[in-house]
């Protein structure tokens, strides 16, 4: 598995070759289906070249995990459907086989955060607690079907956990992402995502009820 970024040099015959080298799937930003946005993220490609790639990628025999937003700034209502009827056509015609959409987050250094008025923002800075959870940070012998395995981590019992140590502390909220059931045809890996997302469920129950 290997993560890219989506460029005009991945050519078919390209991916042929990637494909005959060993690698068997990559994840990559398609990000959203609004040229003017690519453009504005300085993303160097055009949804029409997303769709080339991908589809060459997945016709060389490469599965492809698509990583996409919302939110981002100035994008409109309009453009945010057109990157979802954009997803639905990609995954109709076999041309991706997984993805994960996630909300736009403003980090300090991105372009964004070093520049906000380019983009029309006014940062709001909040002293809050947000926990993320990758799936890749447990050990692939225990969650394979993700896009960036890391090999010497946690197994399933102590990703629980880390989890359950939360307890206490005063969170907004928790996601868990990188989860790609096509990676892992076993089911581990979604059995155990479910089973964090249920431990985080019952956390964020009890500061509800406190």
């Amino acid at each position: 598995m290997d993560q890219y970024s989506i460029r005009r040099r991945f050519t078919y015959d390209l991916c042929r070759l990637l494909k005959r080298s060993g690698c068997i799937a990559v994840s990559g930003g398609l990000e959203v289906a609004s040229d003017r946005l690519l453009a504005k993220m300085n993303k160097g490609i055009t949804v029409s070249q997303v769709a080339r790639v991908s589809r060459d990628f997945t016709a060389s025999g490469i599965m492809v995990h698509a990583y996409l937003m919302y939110g981002f700034p100035t994008q409109t209502a309009q453009e945010t459907i057109d990157s979802l009827e954009m997803v639905r056509q990609l995954f109709e015609n076999g041309i991706i086989q997984s993805g994960f959409w996630h909300q736009f987050a403003l980090t300090a250094h991105s372009p964004v955060g070093l520049n906000p008025e380019e983009y029309g923002i006014t940062p709001s800075y909040k002293n809050i607690s947000f926990a993320n959870n990758d799936i890749d940070f447990i050990d692939p012998t225990f969650a394979p079907g993700t896009g960036t395995p890391e090999v010497g981590g946690p197994n399933s019992f102590q990703a629980l956990q880390v989890v359950r140590e939360l307890k206490g502390v005063n969170l907004i909220g928790m996601d868990l992402v990188e989860v790609s059931p096509p990676f892992d045809q076993s089911g581990a890996t979604s059995w155990l995502g479910i089973s964090i997302v249920f431990e985080m469920m019952c956390i964020l129950a009890q500061l509800k009820d406190n």
